[in-house]
């Protein structure tokens, strides 16, 4: 850091990239001038001296002044044998720029200069300013009609610095955002381009367009302003800020939405297509309906090779450190943690793999349950948020036809139902379809204008899984073995824990962490993660599963899913993980340990080989209130307001234990039901509960050596 502040030193290119203070991405560094989310700076060893380019358009000026340095540093010779720019000293130097007045620049674009006054450019001529030339001011105003940047265009002529924003450190939104309301009323789809003068060519004739503030950069924050537009129509040019944008996008939100139009050498962005047009006697609106018509949708270009390598060095350095941790679930629960989401750690960690299985031929579904107001629901929500948005199908109406019928593509995506206590029959029957063939099957009638009504099969491909939380301890009996069940924590002092956690945004010191909390790494992480390879050798599992007991026929389902979370555990570390011949992940035992810790008591209760703390935890209280099961004190049994005074619950969370407990045969009911359903509860011991489980069902890592 020294080298800055001694102004007589020259600079070597180790000394620039010790100002820099960063890890040096794949596509660059981050540009220190500008507010840079996506490496756009470059820094190289020239003929003369280090070359700086700042691909979003800042100066080599603002460059140096954001490093703190002099521009006549990063060049051989003294100071007094180089000019403010590195070159040496002549006495008929032209200027870095020559400046650009508003009606050349309409001259030079084809473009009707009345329109560009409308659109808020202005000319600005400041002897003391822009080294005496004339420049336009380009503004960036937001919907509501504030001016939130300046950009300045300073030249016309390639070569020259011709842009420029009048703030340093600024940063840009979308250019166009004022004209949102009116491209809603007007237009489905919308352009996105590189640049001010493409979107002046789109506006000029009455097209919806928005343009990025450089060449291939892109924010995520930016997709809001895109909501509304059923196509999205992104203009990739041939340079080198083209692929760097496709690559973007293809890991954005807004893929589904994309459609990429690819411009030639001889028409390198809409505005060139424009004046080439204007030359030729040509139609510009047919010329671009062409291209409109060629376009290729992101989703269609993310399958090919060569989009997925693309996205995966676009997102790497974005989710690099984090890939590289060794327990990135335990990272998760932390960063969840940060979020106000506390004690839920094994349903968090469950949630959060199941989730990733759907980069998988076949994700796992799973039920969160809990009773009401246990948090299953803020839960997944905040889950949700660790995940890119295109992973999830939210579903808000429990329609069949909107199920079967919609439009939306599923395929690796999760259908989430929040507190699906409400579902009708048909639904759920599309569900288990869904959960059996991995994709949305549903025979519907509709209307015929030949006859009447008639029956319809609906498909929506898939592989798509299922994320559902409900109050209720079962489901449907062919649902219930194809999904895992998470049960949320429902005890004392997890209550306490939440209703703690519930303070923190009322705290400013806490607030602050919430909000600090940086999603985009691991949004990018499972972006990088469904660009590649996502088939993973399992290299013990025919060793694991001759050691798990066959005691129910339900395994057969149970294991398939066991060995998809271990894949899933294995895809999320693979930057740690080793590949095989054939290029496929290698799981490790550190895979399946984790797994293990997680589901092993789950399954075991599942097949009845362990019973789980809560039912005995239920049990010993209605012991506790009417004895031991051979000398009974309180014969007439117990309700739940008294059970849950001991457990230290509601009456409701204290039914819901008793209902399980009751499934099980270790208590009973006394009352003579339904007859005497309205009257208090009679609970009393029932069969006795087992002192020790009958041994594991999934084998411990030392018997898988």
């Amino acid at each position: 850091m020294s080298a800055a502040k001694d102004t007589r030193k020259r600079l070597t290119l180790a000394d620039v990239e010790a100002l820099l203070d960063q890890d040096k991405g794949d596509t660059g560094w981050r540009c220190p001038a500008h507010d840079d989310a996506s490496p756009s700076l470059t820094v190289n060893e020239g003929n003369k001296g280090i070359v700086i380019k700042c691909h979003a358009g800042c100066t080599f000026e603002e460059v140096c002044e954001a490093l703190g340095i002099e521009p006549w540093q990063l060049f051989e010779g003294t100071r007094e044998e180089r000019n403010d720019n590195g070159g040496i000293k002549k006495p008929e130097q032209s200027l870095a720029f020559d400046g650009c007045t508003r009606a050349q620049y309409a001259q030079a674009k084809g473009l009707d200069l009345e329109m560009l006054k409308e659109w808020g450019l202005a000319d600005t001529h400041t002897p003391s300013r822009y080294n005496g030339k004339p420049v336009v001011l380009i503004p960036y105003v937001d919907k509501g009609g504030e001016v939130l940047e300046t950009r300045v265009r300073l030249s016309l002529k390639k070569g020259q610095t011709r842009f420029k924003w009048t703030r340093k450190n600024a940063k840009a939104p979308l250019y166009g955002l004022w004209m949102l309301n009116a491209f809603h009323q007007q237009h489905a789809s919308i352009f996105l381009v590189e640049g001010e003068s493409d979107c002046h060519t789109l506006w000029q004739p009455g097209m919806p367009a928005l343009g990025i503030p450089g060449a291939g950069i892109w924010k995520e924050e930016w997709a809001a302003s895109l909501e509304g537009f059923d196509s999205i129509y992104a203009v990739i040019e041939p340079d080198q800020g083209g692929p760097a944008l496709k690559s973007h996008l293809l890991a954005s939100s807004l893929k589904e939405r994309v459609l990429f139009i690819h411009m030639s050498e001889d028409a390198k962005d809409v505005n060139e297509l424009h004046r080439n047009a204007r030359e030729c006697g040509e139609d510009f609106d047919a010329l671009l309906n062409e291209l409109i018509d060629d376009a290729v949708s992101a989703t269609e270009d993310a399958n090919t090779e060569a989009a997925k390598e693309a996205v995966r060095q676009d997102t790497w350095p974005k989710c690099e450190a984090l890939a590289k941790e060794p327990d990135i679930l335990a990272r998760f629960v932390e960063d969840l943690e940060q979020r106000g989401v506390v004690g839920e750690d094994r349903a968090a960690k469950l949630q959060y793999l199941v989730i990733t299985t759907r980069v998988l031929e076949e994700p796992v579904s799973a039920i969160t349950h809990g009773p009401s107001g246990s948090g299953k629901s803020w839960l997944t929500t905040n889950t949700q948020k660790f995940f890119p948005e295109e992973a999830f199908h939210i579903i808000t109406t429990m329609s069949d036809g909107i199920l079967a019928r919609g439009t939306a593509p599923l395929q690796h995506k999760f259908l989430v139902f929040l507190e699906a206590d409400g579902m009708s029959e048909k639904v759920a029957l599309i569900l288990r379809t869904l959960l059996s063939e991995g994709q949305v099957i549903a025979d519907i009638l509709v209307p015929s204008d030949d006859e009447g009504w008639i029956e319809k099969r609906f498909v929506r491909e898939g592989p798509t899984g299922l994320l559902m939380t409900t109050t209720k301890l079962w489901v449907h009996n062919e649902n219930e073995t194809r999904v895992l069940k998470i049960p949320t924590n429902d005890s004392p002092e997890q209550t306490k824990q939440t209703m703690r956690a519930s303070t923190r945004k009322y705290r400013p010191e806490t607030r602050k962490k919430e909000k600090a909390v940086d999603l985009a790494p691991w949004h990018a992480l499972h972006a990088w993660i469904e660009a590649g390879e996502c088939l993973v050798d399992i290299p013990y599992a025919d060793k694991l599963v001759s050691l798990i007991p066959p005691v129910a026929v339900r395994l057969r389902r149970d294991i398939s899913a066991l060995l998809r979370l271990i894949s899933a555990h294995a895809l999320l570390h693979h930057a740690n993980r080793k590949r095989n011949a054939e290029g496929w992940v290698v799981a490790t035992l550190d895979d399946y340990e984790a797994v293990r810790e997680l589901v092993h008591d789950i399954m075991a209760e599942g097949v009845s080989l362990r019973v789980s703390a809560a039912v005995r935890e239920t049990v010993a209280a209605v012991e506790t209130l009417v004895g031991p099961r051979d000398k009974p004190r309180l014969t007439k049994g117990v309700t739940f307001d008294e059970i849950g005074e001991v457990l230290g619950c509601g009456p409701d969370a204290a039914k819901r234990r008793v209902d399980d407990a009751m499934s099980k045969g270790f208590l009973k009911d006394q009352r003579n039901l339904p007859a005497e359903k309205r009257q208090p509860a009679r609970i009393v011991i029932g069969s006795p509960i087992p002192e020790d489980d009958k041994g594991w069902l999934l084998p411990p890592r030392e018997e898988m050596m």
